[in-house]
C-alpha cells in the first residue's frame, strides 16, 4: 500500500443530546437491528460507534452521515453500497473504546480489544495449539501482551476480508516477537483469511490507553504506515478532520 491508512479513535462516551444526533444518522435497517440487541450497553456501543463512523465516512465521500449508502457483507461487515469512488472501512469496538479504519487503496481490518485476565478457556478458544506452546512459561503481563497481540492480529485480517469470527481464528497461526514491536513484527505462518497470502498481510499497532490492544491489517508488500486520529465524540465530525 502507498497511502498510510487513517485509523480513528475515540471513546464511547457522550452526553445524551450527542448520542440523539448520532441515532438520527441510522438507516431504519440499523435501527431494526438495534432493536434485536438485548443488552443497553450494546446498543449504546453501536449508536456511537456507527453514528460517528458514517460522520466520518460521510467526509471522504463529501456527504451528510444518513446519506452514506451502506450494505452488509456475507458475515455483517459494513460496506458502501455504491463501491465508486472506492473507500475501504472497518470499525471495532470493545471496552468503551471505538477504532475505525479507513483506506482507499485496499480493503482493511481494524480490532481492539480491553484486557482481561487470561484462562485456560480463552487460550483454547482462540490460540492454535502452536500459540499455546510458544506462550506457555511467559510471566503473566507477557502471556496476555503475547495472547492479545494476536487475538487483534486475527481478528483484523478476518475482518478485513469480511469474515470476522465467522472465519475462525483456530484455523490461523499468528508468529509475533516481543516488547513493543509485537504487532508489527507479526506474521501469518499458518492457515489465511481467504486463502491467498499474496501480497502478504501485515499489521500495525495503535497507540491506545493503558489496558486496551488494537491492530490494523491489510494485504500488502511493504510495512504498514498508519495516521491515527484521536476524535472527540462530543463533537460532530467535520472537513478540518482529514487534513489534521
Amino acid at each position: 500500500m502507498r497511502d498510510p491508512i487513517d485509523v480513528y479513535v475515540w471513546p464511547l462516551d457522550v452526553p445524551p443530546a450527542r448520542r440523539q444526533s448520532l441515532a438520527a444518522h441510522l438507516s431504519d435497517c440499523e435501527r431494526a437491528r438495534l432493536s434485536d440487541a438485548t443488552l443497553s450497553a450494546v446498543q449504546e456501543e453501536v449508536v456511537i460507534g456507527r453514528g460517528i463512523m458514517r460522520e466520518v465516512v460521510g467526509l471522504y465521500l463529501g456527504c451528510a452521515p444518513d446519506a452514506v449508502a451502506l450494505t452488509r457483507g456475507p458475515h455483517g461487515k459494513p460496506e458502501l453500497a455504491d463501491t465508486t469512488p472506492a473507500l475501504h472501512f472497518n470499525l471495532s469496538h470493545s471496552g468503551g473504546m471505538a477504532a475505525l479504519a479507513v483506506s482507499r487503496e485496499a480493503p482493511v481490518g481494524v480490532d481492539i480489544e480491553a484486557a482481561r485476565p487470561v484462562t485456560d478457556q480463552l487460550m483454547r478458544a482462540a490460540m492454535t495449539d502452536e500459540e499455546r506452546c510458544a506462550l506457555e512459561g511467559l510471566s503473566a503481563g507477557a502471556q496476555q501482551d503475547g495472547v492479545f497481540c494476536r487475538w487483534v492480529c486475527k481478528e483484523a485480517a478476518l475482518k478485513g476480508v469480511g469474515n470476522g469470527l465467522a472465519g475462525g481464528w483456530r484455523e490461523m497461526t499468528v508468529e509475533a516477537g516481543a516488547g513493543p514491536s509485537l504487532i508489527a513484527s507479526a506474521r501469518i505462518v499458518a492457515g489465511s483469511p481467504h486463502g491467498d497470502d499474496h501480497p502478504p498481510w501485515r499489521f500495525a499497532a495503535m497507540d491506545l490507553p493503558a489496558g486496551f490492544y488494537g491492530a490494523v491489517a491489510a494485504q500488502s508488500d511493504a510495512p504498514l504506515a498508519v495516521r491515527q486520529r484521536m476524535l472527540t465524540p462530543n463533537v460532530t465530525c467535520d472537513p478540518s478532520l482529514l487534513t489534521r
